[in-house]
């Protein structure tokens, strides 16, 4: 294992972004098997279909994940109380998968802990995947950690501390593992208020 690595995420409210932030990782030499998406299946019905080429649908519950999101290693579907229905690929998948870590809400925040997340942006992340985003995290070389920060910041990625505000000013203090899973009734209710890309 190379320790020298760090892990840099970053939270999508639309996948589209993600999708294109991919594509950019990959062009800057990122390898598909060092980027991880972990993305709710109810993410993309407020969609267009032009948005994703050669999308393809998800297994539970009619999400989609288009192109570059679509070919990372080992994309599979997966449920967590508290969350609901996930996909997931790369690196995180593996570690939510595997070890039984995937069987609860709190395990989605100590598998981003292990890989580097700090404990409270891990809970925003968390219910920024729960409110229907996409999390990407990419296991990179220290040097590439600029341009990979620079790439997710272009594609409108969630200013991390802004959104911890938002949240906190709803009354919210951290992610709840035994909260209802997300439905896309609530993510309609919802959208408008907590959806607040970096510009």
């Amino acid at each position: 294992m190379d320790t020298t690595r760090k892990t840099v995420f970053a939270l999508f409210d639309r996948n589209a972004a993600a999708e294109s932030a991919v594509r950019d990782l990959q062009q800057l030499g990122i390898t598909r098997d060092d980027i991880s998406i972990v993305a709710h299946e109810y993410q993309d019905e407020h969609a267009t279909d032009d948005q994703f080429s050669g999308a393809d649908k998800g297994a539970a519950g009619g999400g989609v994940i288009g192109g570059a999101l679509g070919l990372l290693v080992g994309l599979g579907a997966l449920a967590i109380p508290g969350i609901g229905p996930l996909l997931a690929a790369g690196p995180l998948a593996a570690a939510l998968m595997g070890a039984g870590l995937g069987a609860t809400g709190g395990g989605v925040i100590g598998t981003l802990i292990s890989t580097g997340a700090e404990e409270r942006d891990a809970q925003v992340y968390a219910e920024g995947v729960r409110r229907g985003g996409t999390l990407l995290s990419v296991a990179a070389q220290p040097d590439h950690t600029a341009a990979i920060n620079e790439i997710f910041v272009r594609h409108g990625a969630v200013d991390i501390n802004d959104r911890r505000t938002t949240l906190g000013a709803e009354g919210w203090s951290g992610f709840d593992a035994q909260g209802s899973a997300y439905t896309p009734t609530i993510r309609e209710s919802t959208i408008n208020d907590t959806e607040r890309p970096l510009r």
